[in-house]
């Protein structure tokens, strides 16, 4: 074939034809305008030239015959460009930089980089995908720059960390972020990408996010994807600490930033993570809604396949708190399938569902197994991370007095230094109870309760609720009649969201107040509330 090539073809042009097919030959696709200036010609010269070259069927395929846009069949392409990058590669490097200015100058962002890939010239590559406006199909190529240039761009380096988590690349996710703290001195990326880190490696986030942090990030001139990319990070640590609002503000802001520029990994995150906020605030009729919409997202977006799992242990995790047990266990046995296992916190996540869910339908010796599972992700060996298992430990009565009594000591010397979660103080709360100390857990409570109802939140108001009348029947000092009263509200702030899950938690110690609620005040609750009162 080389030979036929050599003898047959190029022995059949004038000097002048063969240069310009050898010179040319780089191009994917041409006219003669792109021809005359790669080659510093008149375009009338290259239109006579590629005229003729058409007349004499050398393997030039017509793109679009009306513009006159050719490019060369891609054997005899290949066959062309071999002696200038063999012979010459220099002028190879050369001709290469110079059709990548050429297609940057016609709005052809993809083929320059195409062409600045293949003389190893990232750095302006780098220039030429910031100009694609940070999109997915700049990501794909901004993946393949070595990661000694991706360190000199603290955007793109944000991004690219990004775009590897989106596609569950996380051992990729982890190779850069590592890179970047040995390289760069940049605090304010080196902070985004610990908090990144982390996010990965199911690592602590108990940490605070300072004000001054967000009044920095305002500051920053960065890119609005970059912008967007940042707000769901501190958003997601925001959320942790129980700071909704703030949470919401900044996923708002993201989510009009994705509207500008139609990115699908940050619409994704953006309604992912808003389901996650409005579960934990006990908006779950919000939540089903999000997740329908991130069901759709994914089906006209099939890149976004790879965090599938992700959603479905969310939305089992809603379905668990309304006591749909079947279509959690079918969510959970879909994401098992599809999940990456090197992904620690969403496999934990997944174990994590599966013990509630057996918690639920009273298989304890099951969700003690999975505790045991739980217990060997290195979170849970953070004493304060390991109140969200104990809380299920004493809903089975599994909790011994000195496993209590460590998690008191925990709990009051961590309060001295730092702002602890609804979660955690619950969790403080019923130990205290469970040890005897009821005055203290009821005052404990009290607090909660007073934020709870300030601030909205009703998955803590509901809980508070629930255990303000455990306090008060276990101090048997409060009359039936408030007992009721508190019933009656954990009912109207549960009733809309079906939020069924911390009346079942109890067990039977609230079935027959319960029933008095429903006999002595029914005319007082609605017919929505008297169908979800689990009085049986």
């Amino acid at each position: 074939m080389v030979d036929y090539l050599s003898n047959e073809i190029l022995g059949s042009v004038e000097q002048t034809e063969k240069e310009f097919l050898l010179k040319t030959s780089i191009l994917s696709y041409f006219n003669s305008s792109i021809c005359a200036a790669l080659l510093d010609i008149p375009e009338v010269r290259a239109e006579n030239i590629i005229d003729r070259l058409v007349e004499k069927n050398l393997f030039i395929v017509a793109l679009d015959p009306q513009e006159e846009v050719y490019r060369y069949h891609q054997v005899f392409g290949e066959f062309l460009q071999l002696p200038l990058h063999k012979h010459d590669p220099e002028i190879n490097i050369a001709f290469h930089a110079k059709a990548a200015e050429i297609y940057e100058s016609r709005g052809d962002l993809e083929e320059s980089i195409k062409h600045l890939f293949q003389v190893g010239d990232y750095s302006r590559a780098l220039k030429v995908i910031e100009k694609m406006g940070q999109n997915l199909k700049g990501w794909t190529y901004l993946k393949q720059i070595p990661l000694k240039h991706v360190a000199e761009n603290r955007e793109l380096a944000i991004q690219r960390v990004f775009v590897h988590f989106c596609s569950m690349e996380l051992n990729r996710c982890t190779e850069l972020i590592n890179y970047m703290e040995e390289n760069i001195q940049d605090k304010s990326t080196l902070r985004i990408l610990k908090l990144a880190l982390s996010l990965i490696e199911d690592a602590d986030l108990v940490g605070e996010i300072e004000n001054s942090w967000l009044e920095d990030l305002k500051a920053m001139e960065i890119s609005p994807v970059t912008r967007a990319i940042i707000y769901l990070h501190i958003s997601l640590l925001l959320g942790i600490q129980d700071r909704y609002k703030q949470a919401l503000n900044l996923l708002e802001q993201a989510e009009a930033i994705e509207r500008k520029f139609n990115n699908p990994y940050i619409n994704y995150y953006v309604l992912n993570m808003k389901s996650q906020i409005k579960e934990s605030l006990g908006d779950l009729n919000d939540c089903l809604y999000l997740y329908d919409e991130i069901t759709q997202l994914q089906k006209s977006n099939p890149i976004l396949s790879p965090l599938a799992g992700n959603s479905l242990i969310g939305a089992a995790g809603i379905y668990l708190k309304r006591m749909q047990l079947k279509e959690a266990e079918n969510c959970l046995s879909r994401a098992r399938k599809l999940m990456d296992r090197s992904y620690t916190s969403l496999d934990r996540g997944y174990v994590f569902n599966m013990m509630e869910l057996k918690v639920l339908m009273g298989e304890h010796q099951e969700a003690l197994q999975l505790i045991q599972d739980l217990m060997n992700f290195e979170i849970y060996k953070n004493p304060l991370y390991f109140s969200a298992v104990l809380k299920y430990l004493m809903y089975m009565g599994q909790a011994s007095k000195d496993m209590l009594q460590e998690y008191l000591e925990v709990y009051t010397t961590f309060q001295k230094n730092h702002s602890l979660r609804h979660e955690d103080s619950l969790v403080y709360s019923r130990s205290l109870l469970l040890l005897g100390k009821g005055r203290q857990a009821l005052q404990q409570v009290e607090d909660i309760l007073e934020t709870a109802r300030r601030e909205g939140i009703k998955t803590t108001l509901l809980e508070a609720l629930l255990l303000r009348v455990l306090i008060l029947k276990d101090q048997k000092e409060e009359s039936q009649k408030n007992i009721l009263n508190l019933l009656r509200e954990a009912v109207h702030y549960s009733y809309e969201n079906q939020f069924l899950s911390p009346f079942v938690m109890e067990g039977n110690e609230l079935k027959q107040d319960l029933k008095l609620l429903l006999e002595q005040r029914g005319k007082d609750l609605n017919l929505q509330e008297k169908k979800f009162t689990p009085a049986s």
